[in-house]
């Protein structure tokens, strides 16, 4: 298996880590949320690996994303799902959506740094979505 990365994203990968690791330890005992961390993630444009060059991304493939990912769960488990699961999300677009929805995702996950992910459990039976007047 070949990864093709660059000296820039393994750089950046690399600072990455060096900080999870510096606060997994605390930031575990401590619990609530990693915001300062996923903001590190969105401002290291690694969430555009997937996206196509000419849609403004990095245009890699998931065998990369999975190599970082790894990378990152050496030394922070809980960022890495995060992480992982963000590719997850886009790669679902891509698999169920429309091309044209794909593209725009994509384009906009790289342009805007969106970080992907969902708040409920597809199984629960107590989760309601309710159309409201705005769409």
């Amino acid at each position: 298996m070949t990864v093709t990365s660059s000296p820039v994203i393994d750089a950046v990968v690399r600072d990455l880590m060096i900080s999870f690791e510096e606060t997994a330890s605390e930031r575990d005992k401590k619990g609530g949320t990693a915001k300062e961390q996923r903001d590190l993630i969105r401002q290291s444009d690694l969430l555009g690996l997937l996206t196509p060059k000419e849609l403004g991304g990095y245009g890699h493939d998931l065998l990369d994303v999975l190599a970082i990912t790894k990378k990152i769960a050496q030394v922070d488990s809980s960022l890495a799902h995060l992480f992982g699961y963000h590719f997850l999300c886009l790669a679902t677009v891509d698999l169920y959506g429309t091309e044209k929805q794909f593209q725009y995702y994509a384009q906009k996950t790289a342009g805007d740094k969106l970080f992907w992910g969902n708040a409920f459990n597809p199984l629960d039976t107590n989760v309601n979505a309710t159309k409201t007047k705005d769409g």
